[in-house]
C-alpha cells in the first residue's frame, strides 16, 4: 500500500481538503491539536468537491448536523480525525482506480455491501472498518 502513487495521491487529497500534509494531520490528531484549514465550511466544500457530492452529504460523512455547523463553524480534533480516516480511505481507492473513478466507486451501490453505497458507510467507525477491508481486497486484486 505504501507505493509512491498512494503517497502522492494521499498528499494531494489532504492538501486539497484540509490544507495540511497527512503526517501533520496524524500528529495533530494524536496530540489533540488542530492543523490546517480552521473553517468547517471550507473543509466541507473541499471534501464535497473531492468526492463529487453535495455539502449536505459531506456534512453527513463528517458526522456534523446542520445546527452544529451553524453554532460552531470551526474544525475540531474529532472532525479532523473523521476527515483523516475518510481521506486516507479515498487515497487508497484513488491509487487503485484513479482520481476520476474513485468518487464514482464511493457513490455506486456494491453487492458486497448488500446494495449499500460505500459513501454511506463513511460516517461510522464500523462502516470505515468494513470499507477498509473491502479496499484491502481491491488492493489484493479482487473485483468489488
Amino acid at each position: 500500500m505504501a507505493t509512491i502513487l498512494f503517497r502522492e495521491t494521499r498528499a494531494r487529497a489532504f492538501e486539497q481538503v484540509l490544507g495540511a500534509a497527512p503526517e501533520a494531520v496524524e500528529r495533530a490528531v494524536i496530540h489533540r491539536e488542530l492543523v490546517g484549514e480552521p473553517s468547517l465550511e471550507v473543509v466541507l466544500a473541499n471534501l464535497a468537491t473531492l468526492l463529487g457530492v453535495g455539502k449536505l452529504e459531506a456534512l453527513r460523512i463528517l458526522g456534523v448536523s446542520r445546527s452544529r455547523k451553524s453554532r460552531n463553524p470551526k474544525m475540531d480534533v474529532e472532525l479532523l480525525d473523521r476527515a483523516y480516516a475518510t481521506l486516507d480511505l479515498y487515497a487508497r481507492v484513488a491509487s487503485i482506480l484513479g482520481t476520476e473513478q474513485a468518487p464514482l466507486w464511493f457513490k455506486t451501490p456494491k453487492r458486497a455491501l448488500a446494495g449499500t453505497r460505500p459513501i454511506d458507510l463513511l460516517e461510522t467507525r464500523v462502516g470505515l472498518a468494513k470499507l477498509a477491508g473491502m479496499v484491502t481486497a481491491l488492493e489484493d486484486g479482487a473485483y468489488l
